[in-house]
C-alpha cells in the first residue's frame, strides 16, 4: 500500500478548500442585491450613500473609530475613504429598525469583493471592536 506524506495531505486539502470557495462564489446569486453607492466619507467609522434616492448617513456595525482630536482620527478616515468611496457596496442591517439611536442607518457593509468593510478597518489597526462584537467570529 501507498504512504503519502504530509505535503500530500496539504496538497488534497488546499485543492477541496479551493472547490468549494470556487462552487460558493458560482452558486451565490447576486442579481436580488441592492447596491449603494458611498458619495462622502463623514469619519473613520461613518460615511454617507445614495439610499433610497437620498444621501442618507450610515455607521458602521461593530466599530468604533477614533474621534476628532484622538490619535488615530484622520488615519481612520483616510483609511475608510481608500476603501470604501465612490464604490458600490451591499448592506446587511443588524436591526429590524435598521437605524442607531441617532437616526443613522447602522449595517455591515460589503464592497463588490464580498469584503465586509468594518472587518477590514479593524484588522488594518484603525478601529477598534466594541466589546463583544460579532464581526470577529465571521
Amino acid at each position: 500500500m501507498r504512504k503519502y506524506t504530509g505535503k500530500t495531505y496539504l496538497l488534497l486539502s488546499v485543492i477541496i478548500l479551493a472547490a468549494i470557495v470556487v462552487a460558493r462564489g458560482i452558486t451565490r446569486d447576486t442579481s436580488s442585491v441592492t447596491w449603494y453607492k458611498v458619495v462622502k466619507i463623514i469619519d473613520g467609522d461613518t460615511l454617507t450613500i445614495k439610499y433610497n434616492g437620498k444621501n442618507e448617513s450610515l455607521r458602521l456595525f461593530g466599530i468604533d473609530a477614533p474621534e476628532r482630536g484622538e490619535n488615530g482620527y484622520f488615519k481612520a478616515g483616510a483609511a475608510l475613504e481608500e476603501l470604501a468611496y465612490g464604490k458600490q457596496v451591499r448592506l446587511e442591517f443588524v436591526s429590524a429598525s435598521k437605524r442607531d439611536k441617532f437616526g443613522r442607518l447602522l449595517a455591515k457593509v460589503f464592497l463588490k469583493d464580498g469584503k465586509m468593510l468594518n472587518l477590514l478597518l479593524y484588522q488594518r489597526k484603525v478601529v477598534k471592536l466594541y466589546a463583544r462584537s460579532p464581526l470577529i467570529r465571521e
